[in-house]
């Protein structure tokens, strides 16, 4: 259990280590306790000071695995502001809404403009926005003259002050995307519904579906009721998890085509599909793992998922006679340490962070976009999620369909360029 290991974790002072036991642990009380450690040992050391206070302000603030204390959580966040780390900048916008909003702090918006201020002079797009709304709304305020401008970087696109104007959101998008050195796409199950799959929580999904079987779906594609009932599970997951006439949508081509044209970096889905590679995207961390791969429980047997198809019940290896299971992450189950990693590691990276068809109510998957501190953050779906309010660009529809008219607006402006 990566519990069990935190001791250790902590002392190694590996930044990078205690980020993805963050990430397994998410939600727990197990989580405030690393941080809370991490936060007392490494006084000394301003990147992981400002990561612990930082996660312990996001704790406080949400109240994820710890009492919700919004005034505590403004506490943090200033900490992690005024220390050199990754999240330093991002704090610096939190805390500037928070004076803005009054949460947790009676309202002051001088203070709410000089934490915004500090967020936008490191660059950070989302702040600045925020900054100028302040002063239209303020007009008696002076404007300071450290006051950082947005200049438009191609002549079609109109300054307005320092925020970008665009004709609509596919332009946004594509000036983002167009302008980024390094984007990553985060997807969920609204990824392939385009392909003809369900989601699970959608008022259609899997989950809301009535079926001929006693237990709740997520019920059954769990650990232990696979263990216990391997029968049910697979008739179950025949019926309702595995596609294989399934083809990649508009969307997934329009990423394979990005990647290609060198302008997205990695693919991160919680799909099980494999939709991405089909479509022929070489760099995706599946976080949930793919129906594609099986193996046996007893000698670790590899089989594709042509295997688990030609066997009407439970399909047994055919070297040790043991049963071959799915290659997925089921519920009561940790996300593979490895790929996480790397996950992580894209996003942590990232100038900008696209989320396309997920409503982000999975953990810990969903939460790793809170360690994204990189400067685009858009979203794309067609319902609310709980990283709306930081998004730089929100759009309401569906991703394959959008990303298509985006990717290939990009790819037909460069040949022209070219």
């Amino acid at each position: 259990m990566v519990k069990d290991k935190i001791p250790e974790i902590l002392l190694s002072g590996n930044a990078e280590n205690m980020l993805r036991a963050s990430a397994l642990l998410w939600k727990t009380e197990d989580i405030f306790n690393l941080w809370t450690e991490a936060y007392a040992m490494y006084e000394h050391r301003q990147d992981i000071r400002c990561m612990a206070a930082y996660h312990l302000g996001y704790q406080y603030r949400n109240g994820k695995g710890v009492r919700l204390d919004k005034s505590k959580a403004l506490e943090y966040f200033i900490h992690a502001a005024e220390n050199v780390g990754i999240y330093q900048v991002y704090a610096m916008r939190i805390v500037g809404e928070m004076y803005r909003t009054g949460e947790g702090v009676e309202v002051n918006i001088p203070a709410a403009m000089h934490w915004l201020r500090q967020a936008a002079g490191h660059g950070n797009l989302a702040a600045q926005i925020e900054l100028d709304e302040l002063y239209a709304e303020n007009t008696q305020l002076e404007i300071s003259d450290d006051k950082q401008s947005i200049s438009a970087h191609e002549e079609k696109y109109i300054s307005s002050g320092s925020v970008l104007i665009f004709d609509n959101p596919i332009e946004h998008l594509a000036y983002i995307l167009s302008e980024s050195k390094n984007t990553v796409f985060f997807g969920g199950a609204g990824m392939s519904t385009e392909s003809g799959l369900p989601d699970f929580r959608s008022a259609d999904g899997l989950y809301n579906q009535a079926t001929q079987f006693r237990m709740s779906p997520q019920q059954i594609v769990s650990h232990s009721y696979f263990m216990e009932h391997t029968r049910e599970f697979y008739e179950f997951f025949r019926c309702h998890q595995l596609y294989p006439d399934a083809m990649p949508n508009a969307g997934h081509y329009a990423l394979a085509r990005l990647e290609k044209a060198g302008k997205l970096n990695a693919v991160i889905t919680q799909n099980i599909d494999g939709l991405h590679q089909i479509a022929g995207s070489q760099n995706v961390y599946e976080l949930h793992g793919s129906v594609h791969g099986n193996y046996c429980l007893s000698c670790g047997e590899k089989y594709g998922l042509d295997y688990v198809l030609e066997h009407t019940c439970v399909p047994l290896c055919r070297k040790c006679g043991g049963i071959v299971r799915p290659d997925i992450v089921l519920y009561g189950e940790n996300l593979n340490f490895d790929v996480m990693g790397k996950a992580l590691e894209a996003i942590q990276s990232a100038d900008a962070l696209l989320i396309g068809g997920t409503s982000l109510s999975v953990s810990p998957a969903a939460d790793m976009i809170d360690h994204f501190k990189g400067k685009h953050l858009v979203v794309i779906n067609q319902t609310a999620t709980a990283a709306d309010n930081r998004a730089e660009l929100v759009m309401r529809t569906h991703v394959g369909e959008t990303l298509s008219r985006v990717v290939e607006k990009i790819i037909t402006s460069d040949s022209v360029a070219k």
